[in-house]
């Protein structure tokens, strides 16, 4: 399983893939605490659909205050997690690949912060080809949040 260290770098993008534009998701969350897979790191599953994703999380969950803290993301499909601040995690964004858990290490030194995250997924370009309007997804209350304590 892929971890992800504060000083590691993103993993790379094909960027000769036809996906060049990201779509934000509407976000929803189950209500339900996040597993804590070995017991006191986070574990948050993402099921993504046509224009939403479901996190299986509360709106906001704690990470806790013990050493070498991470949150465990798992998506059911290819996705970018979005994150609103790169104080928690040392990045805005990671890949999750479908299936494959990765573990986002919340920086050391990191106290009193919390970030949002979202889910986008690549688009098609278009090749002059008229689409059908997708209907508009309204936007959530909000996205769920990672509190660092």
């Amino acid at each position: 399983m892929p971890v992800l260290e504060s000083t590691a770098t993103q993993p790379q993008v094909d960027t000769t893939a036809t996906p060049t534009t990201w779509r934000k998701l509407a976000s929803v969350c189950t209500g339900d605490p996040a597993q804590r897979h070995d017991g006191i790191n986070l574990m948050i599953m993402i099921d993504i659909g046509p224009d939403m994703a479901t996190f299986h999380c509360q709106e906001t969950e704690k990470v806790g205050a013990h050493k070498t803290r991470h949150v465990r993301f798992q998506a059911d499909a290819g996705c970018k997690l979005c994150f609103t601040d790169p104080v928690v995690f040392g990045m805005n964004h990671v890949f999750l690949k479908e299936g494959e858990p990765i573990n986002v290490p919340v920086l050391d030194r990191t106290n009193n912060v919390s970030t949002f995250y979202f889910v986008e997924v690549a688009e098609a370009e278009t090749t002059g080809v008229t689409e059908i309007p997708q209907p508009h997804v309204p936007p959530t209350k909000r996205d769920p949040v990672v509190v660092v304590p």
